[in-house]
């Protein structure tokens, strides 16, 4: 494959990757603001605690919260790649057929035109003659 291909491959694959990404974070949001609200209504509802049974519920919430957190801070970071990924054609696999069908366009005629390239000699006329062709390999 020709470094073009690979390095839209790579491209495509990466941006991917962010997406997948980002719907992974938003999923484990969701799920961790789930457990927060799980864990408020059990303090609502529940009037009788002792303080083992509270500290305990605390402890559970702090660590929600603080998960809910560590996952907020991930979206964030990765929201500026997110942006420029989401906002770009690399979202449309028809872009990737396209590219790869320019860059194989390109890659076949660079081939054929190296069989037809010659060079018109300048200065070294009497040691190479008027012509210089690429000799079949």
């Amino acid at each position: 494959m020709c470094k073009a291909k690979e390095l839209t491959n790579n491209l495509f694959d990466a941006s991917e990757n962010i997406r997948e990404e980002w719907k992974n974070l938003h999923n484990r949001l969701s799920i961790t603001d789930q457990k927060k609200n799980d864990v408020e209504h059990f303090i609502e509802l529940n009037n009788n605690l002792n303080a083992s049974q509270g500290y305990k519920v605390y402890k559970l919430l702090k660590e929600t919260l603080e998960e809910r957190r560590i996952i907020k801070n991930q979206i964030d970071e990765l929201r500026p790649i997110m942006d420029f990924v989401g906002g770009s054609q690399l979202t449309n696999p028809k872009k990737k057929t396209s590219l790869f069908n320019d860059i194989e366009k390109k890659h076949n005629l660079n081939n054929n035109a190296d069989e037809l390239k010659k060079y018109n000699v300048r200065v070294l006329t009497d040691l190479f003659g008027e012509v210089i062709k690429k000799e079949a390999m």
